[in-house]
């Protein structure tokens, strides 16, 4: 596909066929997912026909959750090097996952699961993560969670460790101090 392509596809007014989406998302090119992101948040009601709201959130919790994990995956790919950088940093990623997830709890009881789930894999990247990227955790991620007094139950399993406690409470204590 050529770059003009994909430009009109991603930015354009037209309608997105949704196999196309599915297979930008099979292709596993985090920066071709970055597009998909674009199209499902921006373009949502352009996709024909439409995605699932499930599907589409499942999708969009991997990619954040992949962009922080790994912002380095991005392969350079020489048909779209003069497009937009797409694949969020570490730290964009981490706040958006943080947004996202406040939108996730407004759609109650539909995306309990979603939820339960993206906290899981919160709690395993931490767990797993280097330093950098807990740090990224942490700071982009759970002291804006915990902004919002209610939002802050969902990461009590962390009171259980020491190692989850400590990173907790830090962000209990930032979350405390800027609550909205």
């Amino acid at each position: 596909m050529k770059k003009s392509d994909i430009q009109t596809l991603v930015f354009g007014d037209d309608v997105l066929p949704k196999q196309l989406l599915v297979e930008w998302i099979a292709s596993d090119n985090l920066r071709i997912w970055g597009y998909v992101e674009i199209m499902l948040v921006d373009g949502f009601c352009r996709i024909q026909p439409p995605f699932d709201i499930k599907d589409s959130a499942a999708f969009l919790s991997d990619y954040y959750l992949r962009c922080m994990s790994d912002p380095i995956s991005c392969p350079s790919d020489a048909d779209l090097v003069d497009l937009p950088d797409t694949p969020h940093s570490r730290y964009e990623a981490a706040e958006v996952l943080a947004s996202f997830l406040e939108n996730l709890i407004r759609l109650k009881p539909e995306t309990n699961e979603l939820i339960h789930d993206l906290v899981k894999n919160v709690t395993q990247m931490y767990v797993d993560g280097d330093s950098d990227l807990r740090l990224s955790i942490e700071t982009g991620f759970l002291e804006h969670v915990f902004e919002i007094p209610a939002n802050r139950r969902l990461f009590t399993p962390w009171n259980k460790t020491d190692f989850l406690n400590n990173a907790h409470n830090r962000c209990l204590e930032w979350g405390v101090a800027h609550e909205r």
